[in-house]
């Protein structure tokens, strides 16, 4: 794991555990912040070509990947995240 990503993924943490205290969950910023750590550290994925939004709890997945595998990863990975109570997967596929 490179340092940007441990950083991104701690800062991610960080966000999904303040939010944790809250009564109502995660709020959508931390959600899209955690989905873009754990796509960024994953080699399955290109998370430089993704643009990831979440609101209610929904998170859309944007950009592009080179590969379907690549597409149904970032969805997968994403579904795994606290807090996502669905995805919207638009993500094109270009080879």
């Amino acid at each position: 794991m490179t340092f940007r990503s441990r950083i991104t993924s701690a800062l991610a943490i960080a966000a999904l555990t303040a939010a944790a205290g809250c009564a109502t969950g995660p709020d959508d910023n931390a959600i899209a912040a955690a989905v873009k750590a754990r796509l960024s550290t994953t080699k399955a994925v290109d998370a430089t070509k993704l643009t990831i939004t979440s609101a209610a709890g929904v998170v859309t997945l944007a950009g592009t990947q080179t590969s379907p595998q690549e597409k149904q990863a970032a969805e997968a990975f994403t579904g795994t995240i606290a807090g996502v109570k669905g995805v919207k997967n638009m993500i094109v596929v270009k080879p």
